[in-house]
């Protein structure tokens, strides 16, 4: 009887403690925090999610430093594969993520934002005021949301002279009882560091520093001459230690500390010289509290004429590096066990996907300029003209594209022995180049093409035997990771039978394919005597010759629409007769693909789509899965035919620079419509380059915000029509 009534009651107790802590989590929620919908999103996805603070907007920097600083570091952030939620505090709520005007207002300072710590956040909330989060707060609003990974500059900690002031900061409390990461520099060096070290030992927080060695930085300086516990050098290593402290319930954080790269560690000693005269200022002044480190940092930014803050700046995007990658690790880590549990799904709801892959056509691209076929004289005579010798290809430009737009894919390409990824890619950086083939016997495919006097292609001249061995056995070698891709892209160069092998293996994983046609002559590959294609090929970037060649193929009879008639009357009834004249295939191609974008040169594109341009484009559904029975052809002009380059360099890799913008943004889950029109400046730029893919292009340039300023208006829809 007695143990009866002990478990019935400790039953109820137990219930009871459930049921508040469900009240308190629900009353939180619905009252005090606010959740970005990109943010909520990628949480409820099992998404890759990094926490930044909001201190170093609202006093780390004047204003426009510091919303440029804290875009960068967001950038950086969705670059490295994750998503970013700055935390704030807006008139009284806690902000988990910012849209660009939320971030705006609170980079202007206007409403007077205070410094919030957890002790002022009842303040704050109570009273409806702005703030800016410190690491201690924004752990606590990082871990209510369900975030693992939090990265900031550098932690504080305990307070020289600590033995006369007791002055310890917040952070350190936090630390020992949130469980979450934190990815910082170290501790600010106008701290005791010593000291931290034992305060963080007593805490029972897992200390971990980030590198080769154990050595704890120190802010500004990678050595502070005292050792971590423990260390690891793989963002892998370090979310297997994040999982474990989260499994156990510790409710503790783990510390990783990221040292300041080398390159901005030189001024060391100058910074530390620095702080020691500020430290000494603060005391003589009387400056006690939360105002000591505001007061330092603002003195020795003045002190090194601005070198301390390059250096500040300079280690929080590394962090934030760090971070996202640890991150992505963390939550495939998760995902993998999940996958398991659900004896392995490979569903998009459950599964991670990790980095772009691209198969095509790596060239050696030779350029002639200035020389039209009508100008060329075939009596034995030399022809004066421009030469240029380059990378080309469609699948390399694209791979280019993304690797400078942030997202690095494996390309999947063939060339002779002489090339490596880095001279292809024209990137010193360390890539991945387990698919490049270099095959002995062969030589890398070579393209001489004249373009006319307004940079457009005249013909030209193609030696592509050596794509042939991209084949169905090289490619499967890298069949785990076509099915874990967030997308596949292949160009019509590699042979009939590869592209039948990846539609058929995505198609099994559900993970889309862009197929980019490249030739008239090869556009219906893909789509000749075989339904295969319909498993996986989702977008297709056909030029107005390729779209009718590849309804030629599936039976649509072949029409001779020409985007050059424009320059003989209004461009809107021309792109309406357009559209009228591929409504036919496009319907056709539309049971099966998410989008097709036709180039139209120097007019733009049009989109013809069943979907709602304002959500997310990368998806992998069907419009006969969704159900979806109307196609939109919408209508996207180049920006302005006012902001055209007056003088075109080269349009022969604007398509593909626009592929790879459009693809850039797809994966970082931004709308339809955004995506499209950063594919549009992408290949705005290429006009003016002269290579295919622009050198100056880099994730900057294509945010949403800039985007958005960059083409503010609305698509025209052309024309509507059922399935």
């Amino acid at each position: 009887m007695l143990v009866k009534i002990t478990r019935s009651w400790l039953q109820r107790k137990w219930l009871l403690r459930r049921t508040r802590a469900t009240i308190t989590r629900c009353f939180h929620a619905q009252d005090h925090i606010s959740i970005l919908a990109e943010v909520k999103a990628a949480l409820s996805s099992h998404l890759p999610v990094v926490a930044l603070e909001s201190t170093i907007v609202t006093h780390g920097m004047p204003y426009p430093e510091n919303l440029n600083t804290a875009q960068e570091v967001e950038e950086i952030v969705r670059e490295n594969g994750a998503t970013p939620a700055t935390i704030c505090i807006l008139a009284g709520k806690l902000h988990i993520g910012l849209s660009p005007a939320e971030l705006l207002l609170l980079a202007k300072k206007e409403n007077h934002p205070m410094k919030t710590s957890v002790r002022d956040l009842p303040v704050a909330v109570s009273k409806k005021l702005y703030g800016g989060t410190t690491v201690a707060s924004t752990m606590y609003a990082a871990a209510e949301a369900g975030i693992s990974v939090f990265v900031t500059g550098g932690i504080g900690g305990v307070h020289r002279g600590v033995d006369k002031t007791m002055d310890i900061s917040a952070d350190l409390t936090e630390l020992g009882r949130t469980p979450i990461a934190v990815v910082s520099a170290g501790v600010k060096s106008i701290l005791d560091i010593g000291k931290t070290l034992e305060y963080l030992e007593t805490k029972g927080v897992c200390v971990v520093t980030y590198g080769d060695d154990r050595e704890f930085p120190a802010f500004f300086t990678r050595k502070s001459g005292y050792l971590a516990p423990y260390s690891v050098s793989t963002p892998e290593a370090a979310a297997e230690i994040i999982d474990a402290n989260q499994s156990l319930r510790l409710n503790r954080a783990v510390l990783i500390a990221v040292p300041i790269p080398e390159e901005h560690a030189a001024s060391g000693q100058l910074i530390e010289e620095a702080i020691q005269t500020a430290t000494m200022e603060a005391s003589n002044n009387n400056i006690v509290g939360k105002e000591v480190t505001p007061y330092v940092l603002q003195r020795v930014n003045e002190l090194t004429k601005g070198i301390s803050l390059l250096a500040n700046i300079a280690l929080v995007k590394h962090n934030a590096k760090v971070g996202a990658q640890i991150a992505c690790s963390l939550a495939m880590l998760r995902q993998q066990r999940l996958g398991y549990e659900k004896q392995y799904s490979t569903t998009s709801e459950n599964k991670i996907r990790r980095k772009p892959v691209v198969i095509g056509a790596t060239n050696l691209d030779i350029i002639i300029r200035g020389l039209d076929s009508k100008d060329f004289k075939r009596d034995g005579r030399t022809n004066e003209g421009k030469m240029q010798l380059q990378y080309g290809g469609v699948g390399r430009n694209i791979s280019e594209g993304l690797l400078r737009l942030g997202k690095p894919s494996l390309f999947i390409t063939a060339t002779g022995p002489e090339q490596t990824i880095q001279s292809i890619l024209q990137s010193k950086d360390s890539l991945d180049g387990s698919g490049l083939c270099q095959i002995e016997e062969a030589t890398t495919a070579t393209y001489g093409v004249i373009l006319r006097s307004n940079g457009e292609v005249d013909s030209g001249i193609g030696d592509m035997e050596i794509h042939d061995h991209i084949t169905t056995d090289r490619v499967s070698k890298f069949k785990d990771q076509l099915q874990s891709a967030p997308i596949v892209c292949f160009d019509a160069n590699i042979p009939k039978k590869t592209m039948h092998y990846v539609c058929e293996v995505c198609g099994e994983a559900q993970v889309p394919v862009w197929f980019e046609p490249t030739d008239v002559l090869k556009a219906g590959k893909p789509f000749e005597g075989t339904d295969i294609w319909k498993r996986a090929i989702r977008y297709i970037s056909p030029n107005l010759a390729e779209l009718c060649y590849i309804g030629q193929s599936l039976g649509v009879p072949l029409s001779s629409v020409d985007a050059s008639l424009a320059n003989q009357g209004d461009v809107n009834a021309v792109v309406d007769d357009i559209a009228r004249q591929v409504a036919g295939t496009c319907q056709l191609l539309l049971h099966s693909m998410h989008t097709i974008l036709v180039t139209l040169g120097k007019l733009g594109v049009l989109m013809a789509t069943c979907r709602d341009i304002t959500k997310v484009f990368l998806s992998n559904a069907t419009q006969d899965q969704l159900g979806a029975n109307v196609m939109k052809i919408y209508y996207y002009p180049p920006c302005s035919f006012q902001a055209l380059p007056k003088v075109v360099t080269s349009a022969s890799g604007a398509g593909d620079s626009m592929v790879a913008a459009v693809v850039s943004a797809m994966v970082d889950g931004r709308t339809q419509d955004d995506c499209v029109k950063s594919g549009l400046l992408a290949a705005q730029y290429s006009l003016l380059a002269s290579s295919p893919v622009p050198k100056k292009i880099n994730a900057g340039l294509f945010t949403t915000q800039k985007v958005q300023i960059w083409a503010p208006w609305h698509p025209r829809l052309v024309l509507e029509r059922v399935l």
